[in-house]
């Protein structure tokens, strides 16, 4: 599974702008990780769920990277914490191998 979560609010489009000022990041990250709860619980916690890593997952990096590196290096701030993947026994797949797709 990948593309779990959009965050508009991340884009360089809409850099200063009202939706990057907003305040509803944590509100999708509840989001994000309620559905992903749903699917988990549907699964069962026996069998694997692998979270893709995607453009969508890519800008909270790229994000922190072009207006606070210092910040990169915290763990708390990982796409794994933000959704609070442990606690529901998501593994996160951070390796895209296109040449496993044909």
């Amino acid at each position: 599974m990948g593309d779990e979560i959009d965050l508009p609010q991340l884009g360089v489009f809409n850099k200063n702008t009202k939706k990057e000022f907003e305040g509803s990041l944590q509100k999708d990250f509840n989001t994000a990780h309620n559905v992903l709860k749903e699917f988990r619980d549907a699964l069962g916690y026996k069998k694997p769920f692998v979270l893709q890593r995607s453009n969508h997952s890519d800008c909270i990096e790229k994000y922190l990277m072009r207006n606070s590196p210092a910040f990169d290096s915290l763990e708390v701030l990982k796409l794994e914490s933000l959704l609070g993947l442990n606690k529901l026994r998501i593994t996160y797949n951070r390796t895209i191998d296109y040449r496993d797709w044909e």
